[in-house]
């Protein structure tokens, strides 16, 4: 592990290991008993956080939002998280003959971790972590420093800060400097850090006074009893300060540093739910910006893919996706030199990617993965399928000729016949000895505007066979399409059941799948995933993924 790493296990081994000492801090909590939700100790930590705090990221210790994954009826799926933390708890806690269930988890009552800007820069490009631990039970929170307090190789110092006591514990050449601040208890590496804690808790300018810092920790997200959350002020400040705590890392050109220092606030959350486990992220870009508009996917060409549909990403008009990537470059020299490679590899074939291929394509668009079981695409166990909306019919046959001409000059046959329906279909025919002159690929259209490409004979026969059930009737696919927006720019999703199963039945693949046998048996445990994003506004959009579980067996009598 990591210097940094080890340092940030430090931290929180800290929150395990020197929780509410000092008298002063047993009487103040005596006289300030809590029961604060998870939403209140949000706010009432980010109150104490600096206002330069760059990142903030709370986990709740409560019972509720735990409670669907101590339910989940899959031991290899819980050992995913429980493992580590039984892991980090005998290495914090076990050379002292304390558990963390008994000890600790009573008067937790939340967690939240904030990186703040460097005190100096580093050449071992460590971070300034600070641990805020919220305290539930104040006198069960003092019956365990008493037990540490008791520990032969504890090490405790205390100062005064401003009328504040701080307490320093050296542990294994490490100084750990705390404070108690209210109903929390303030922990870093570094006692400057401690010392704005104090000087915020006392006055001082807090993170959570900043302007929409509030709405974005309390409001901004629609998820129910979050176990996660993770809030960015300022994206580009963050980055700015990661760059200078890291100067041995390699730099960004300076391009891209600044389209990501467009972004402004970051707003994140993880939920488990009965389900499945639910991630939704906020994100603003900056104010001064034209903004984006949004394109919302009608999700029509779905209903050409068979339900037994691997993967598949949609989405809606590719022609102004080239268009802001062609505006892009027009500011960043890396952008533009990679743009006039991609023209001059498609002038090669005589193509021009902005008349022949992209000025058409201002329709719905969706690329799938399917399942193969023979011919050239059998090998990989899957092939793929894209189906674009054409605008200008015309224009898309004239580059489908173009196409053709280049199939042949490439020594492949072009095949002309008709689908079951009537409908003309294309095929590319590989060459005498290549796996019996199966189809590479074949084209044709599903109606008056879409326009289908399948890699590999089961593709094209997916493609050009009636669909008796579609992957909207699918029940991996609607456990998330279900959980997710409506109205949305497109779906990435993956059947990761089905997957599996393709891939592990496949030649090639299926022999080079060796995965850990608890990694396995977790995966086996999901269903399927799907992510896609939505726009709030022109300034602020949204991310949501979902992973849905695979249905507990159901026990026969």
């Amino acid at each position: 592990m990591s210097y940094g790493g080890k340092r940030i296990l430090k931290v929180g081994a800290a929150a395990l290991a020197i929780a509410a000492t000092g008298a002063a801090g047993y009487w103040y909590f005596r006289l300030r008993p809590t029961a604060l939700g998870d939403r209140d100790r949000l706010l009432g930590a980010a109150a104490l956080l600096p206002s330069q705090a760059l990142m903030a990221t709370y986990v709740s210790t409560q019972d509720e939002p735990w409670s669907q994954w101590q339910s989940l009826d899959n031991p290899a799926l819980q050992a995913l998280v429980t493992e580590p933390l039984a892991t980090l708890e005998q290495e914090v806690l076990g050379s002292r003959n304390l558990t963390y269930a008994a000890d600790v988890q009573p008067w937790v009552n939340g967690v939240m971790l904030s990186l703040l800007p460097p005190m100096a820069v580093r050449s071992d490009g460590d971070f300034n972590l600070l641990l805020l631990v919220g305290i539930g039970d104040p006198l069960k929170a003092q019956a365990f420093a008493r037990q540490l307090q008791e520990q032969p190789d504890t090490q405790l110092q205390t100062s005064d800060y401003q009328g504040v006591e701080v307490s320093a514990l050296t542990l294994d050449d490490q100084t750990l400097y705390s404070a108690v601040l209210g109903n929390f208890l303030a922990l870093s590496l570094e006692r400057q850090s401690i010392e704005q804690t104090i000087d915020t808790f006392q006055g001082g300018d807090a993170l959570g006074d900043q302007p929409g810092v509030t709405q974005a920790l309390q409001g901004t997200l629609n998820l129910d009893n979050p176990v996660l959350q993770v809030y960015v002020p300022d994206y580009g400040a963050l980055l700015n300060q990661l760059l200078v705590a890291s100067p041995n890392a390699a730099p960004l050109p300076p391009e891209t540093l600044s389209q990501l220092q467009q972004f402004g606030g970051v707003s994140a959350a993880l939920a488990l739910e009965d389900q499945g486990v639910r991630f939704q992220a906020v994100v603003k870009l900056d104010p001064s910006l034209e903004g984006v508009a949004f394109e919302p996917a009608p999700g029509q060409v779905l209903e050409h893919f068979p339900a037994s549909t691997v993967a598949l990403f949609n989405g809606q008009n590719l022609g102004s996706l080239w268009q802001t990537y062609v505006q892009q470059s027009e500011g960043n020299p890396q952008l533009a030199l990679t743009l006039d490679n991609v023209r001059r590899r498609f002038q090669e074939f005589d193509l021009d990617p902005d008349r022949d291929l992209f000025s058409w394509m201002t329709g719905e668009f969706a690329l799938g993965a399917l399942p193969s079981s023979g011919g050239i695409m059998g090998q990989v166990g899957l092939g793929a399928a894209l189906i674009l909306d054409s605008n200008d019919r015309p224009t898309t046959e004239a580059t489908l000729v173009k196409l053709d001409r280049l199939a042949e000059r490439s020594n492949l046959q072009v095949q002309q016949s008709t689908t079951d329906a009537g409908q003309p279909l294309t095929q590319w025919i590989l060459p005498e000895g290549f796996f019996q002159n199966e189809v590479l690929l074949g084209y044709g259209w599903l109606d008056g505007d879409s326009l289908f490409m399948g890699l590999g004979s089961s593709a094209v026969e997916a493609m050009t066979t009636p669909q008796t059930s579609g992957l909207q009737d699918s029940p991996a696919f609607q456990a998330v399409v279900t959980a997710l927006p409506e109205r949305n720019s497109g779906y990435f999703y993956l059947n990761v059941a089905g997957s599996e199963a393709q891939l592990s039945q496949s030649p090639l693949l299926g022999p080079l799948k060796q995965l850990p046998g608890e990694t396995d048996l977790a995966l086996q445990s999901l269903q399927s995933l799907g992510i896609t994003t939505t726009q709030r506004d022109r300034h602020t959009s949204q991310i949501d993924l979902f992973v849905s579980l695979e249905p507990p067996a159901t026990s026969t009598p």
